[in-house]
């Protein structure tokens, strides 16, 4: 599993991939390699700064926590005493890419559901939520 980290830098808007660090006095920063010899340390919001979910989408695009991606998916409603197992389709959802309950989930603004990463059997990162709230607003 390839560990790396995304954020977005405070004065020029420019993101940065590598290692994350945070600074004794609050900073925040990505250390990039530079030239195989050294390293670059870029001085990130820490709002914006995901880890890499060790998945690529069908272009071969990384996919971060905070991405915005566009999944086809499926969930398997357990029975309660009202209504049997069903089955809800999900196709061509948008939804957020969020760490939680130690997994990569997709928060779909449409479903009260939120699946595990592992099930989207069609995924493409369409943005971020960072650079692109609207998507998901249009989304809801």
């Amino acid at each position: 599993m390839e560990i790396k980290f995304r954020g977005k830098q405070v004065d020029s808007g420019e993101w940065y991939v590598g290692f994350y660090a945070k600074g004794r006095h609050g900073g925040h920063y990505i250390l990039s390699e530079y030239n195989g010899l050294e390293t670059n340390a870029h001085s990130v919001d820490g709002d914006t700064v995901g880890r890499y979910a060790s998945l690529k989408d069908r272009n071969g695009a990384d996919v971060f926590e905070g991405d915005i991606v566009r999944a086809s998916y499926s969930i398997t409603l357990p029975a309660h005493h009202a209504a049997p197992e069903s089955t809800e389709e999900h196709k061509n959802a948008v939804c957020q890419v969020v760490f939680e309950n130690a997994q990569y989930r997709l928060r779909n603004p449409k479903s009260l559901w939120c699946k595990g990463l592992c099930w989207a059997y069609d995924l493409e990162v369409i943005g971020n939520i960072h650079d692109n709230p609207g998507l998901l607003e249009v989304a809801a």
